[in-house]
């Protein structure tokens, strides 16, 4: 028997999931931030340069470091798509693939997600609706199809939240155990991919939109 909070709602009043096309392995999504500096990776050769002239060059990559000099890739869709057990796992955003000659450049992750679930629910003591972070990492050989790796869970929607809410969430390369080695083991060619969950009959997961940005070196020695 079905929990009582997992019970269906009557089909007149359940939410319909709204058909969608998953993100593509090539993200259409891609946008430039020309706010945030260096824009390019001429502006950190530049720099480095610069500073190259007048410090130990090997304490260079460490400085920039710790200035958070690193390039920033925003990628973003905004979408109302409705997710329902059937359709657990559909990738909502799928990031460019990561750029670099730095081996594991990533230093920061940051991933914004807005939603809801139906707004509804017996129980409201937990929410069956979520959102996963995983990595879609290409295949060594030619010809070979990538694989989606190193789940992890995101974030979790309010319990019957009627408006859409956004969640925040910040992995850096000096975040706590998990979330550090998460951000480390990324490299060049790999995407993120943001996925929709739902379980039990009844739950939705009402996706409004989705960020995620991604910061990497642009040298390390």
């Amino acid at each position: 028997m079905i929990p009582q909070h997992h019970r269906r709602r009557p089909p007149h009043l359940q939410s319909r999931p709204t058909p969608a096309t998953e993100a593509s392995s090539s993200s259409d999504f891609v946008q430039n931030d020309t706010g945030h500096h260096p824009r390019s990776l001429h502006d950190i050769y530049h720099t480095t340069s610069l500073l190259r002239q007048i410090l130990v060059p090997d304490l260079v990559p460490s400085i920039l470091n710790d200035a958070q000099y690193w390039l920033k890739a925003r990628n973003a869709r905004t979408e109302r798509v409705s997710i329902n057990q059937r359709g657990a796992g559909f990738k909502y955003l799928r990031s460019a693939q990561i750029d670099s000659a730095v081996p594991y450049p990533v230093r920061r992750v940051e991933f914004k997600v807005t939603s809801r679930d139906q707004g509804w629910a017996d129980d409201r003591a937990t929410s069956w609706t979520w959102f996963e972070a995983s990595v879609d990492r290409q295949g060594t050989q030619e010809g070979e199809s990538g694989q989606i790796m190193m789940k992890r869970r995101l974030c979790t929607n309010v319990a019957a939240g009627r408006d859409d809410r956004t969640y925040e969430v910040v992995w850096t390369c000096e975040s706590e155990d998990e979330e550090r080695e998460w951000v480390h083991s990324l490299k060049a060619g790999d995407s993120i991919v943001i996925s929709v969950h739902a379980q039990y009959p009844g739950w939705t997961n009402n996706v409004h939109s989705a960020e995620v940005n991604v910061y990497t070196a642009g040298v390390y020695r």
